[in-house]
Order: C-alpha cells, then structure tokens, then sequence
C-alpha cells in the first residue's frame, strides 16, 4: 500500500491540514491504494489558530512516502519553519523526480527552501511569488500548477481543493479524480 503524507509543521494551517486529510481519506473510502498519515516533529504539534494534533508518527522520515502534502504555515511562523534544518534536510532528500508533492499557499516557500522548485513552473501572486522566483522559479498566477511531480497552489480553499485534486489524479487517474470531485469528497 502506498503511504501519503501530510506534513505538520509547528503552525500549520489547520484548515488546509483538514483539507488534506479529508480529501485523501476520502479518496481511501472509493478505493483508492493509499494510506494517509499525519507527520510532524513533536508528539504533539500547535496549528496557527491554537488547535493542537497528535500526528500518527514522529519526525521527518520520507523515506516510506510515495507522496507528501504540505499545508500553508502561519506567516508569522513561517521564517522559523523556513530554517527548520531537519525538515529541510528531509525535504532535500526527497526525490521530486519519482515522488510527488503538493505544497497548498505558502508551504511551497518550503519545497523552494529544499530546492525544488529551481526551473519548475509554480503557483504565485505577490511577495510569496517573489520568493519563489528568487528560488529559480517560474511563477504564474495559476490557482494551481503542476509542473512535473511538483503541483503548488494559490491561497484559497478552492485553490488548495483543485490542488489536492490534481494530486490524487496523478496518482489514481483523472477519472478517479472526477468521481472524487462529483461525489463532493474533496469539498470542506
């Protein structure tokens, strides 16, 4: 079975996290091949709106994961998130070229941190895009971009459902993709 996983750093958008998690889970209950998971550093990680989750394991080990969903981070904890050298070290080593992710609003300031995002096309609007591009990437104003295994989104629940979509496509099939969506599985 492959294993899916949703990166909960300290901060994380909870509504984004939630998003995920529902839309994968989802995707599971219509027969889909994958596990989801929760990962995070700490047995017990702090949202940016003060809600409080257990993930199902510890640490930054990707080893295992076909795929990986990072949700936006509070902006005012994102620059400490940003030098989190663990995280980044396992974003690094993740294979891009083989392995998917999705990064939802500003979680992909952290796929461009590990260096992923370098002659990529991705999702961007304002000082956030800016970002990216100063990271070797093409930004465009695209609610989502998918460029190669690497699909990043604009802010916005609808955004970050399309993105999440755009995931399970790459991984089950758009007409699995459009049976999800039709079945109202990836609405929050």
């Amino acid at each position: 079975m492959r294993l899916l996983s949703i990166l909960l750093p300290e901060g994380f958008d909870e509504a984004d996290a939630a998003l995920a998690f529902h839309t994968l889970r989802a995707a599971r209950a219509l027969g889909a091949s994958f596990e989801t998971e929760l990962l995070a550093a700490d047995p017990v990680v702090l949202g940016a709106h003060g809600l409080r989750v257990l993930p199902s394991r510890l640490g930054w080990d990707l080893a295992r994961s076909e795929a990986i969903v990072i949700p936006a981070v509070d902006p005012a904890r994102l620059p400490a998130t940003l030098e989190d050298a663990t995280l980044l070290r396992a974003l690094a080593r993740f294979d891009t070229g083989r392995r998917r992710v999705c990064a939802l609003g500003n979680g992909a300031q952290l796929v461009a941190r590990a260096g992923h995002v370098r002659d990529r096309r991705v999702a961007g609007a304002g000082p956030p895009g800016e970002v990216l591009r100063a990271s070797g990437a093409t930004v465009e104003p695209g609610p989502v971009v998918v460029d190669g295994h690497v699909i990043t989104t604009l802010p916005g629940a609808r955004a970050r459902r399309e993105g999440l979509l755009a995931l399970v496509a790459a991984l089950e099939g758009e007409a699995f993709a459009a049976r999800l969506a039709a079945e109202g599985a990836a609405r929050a």
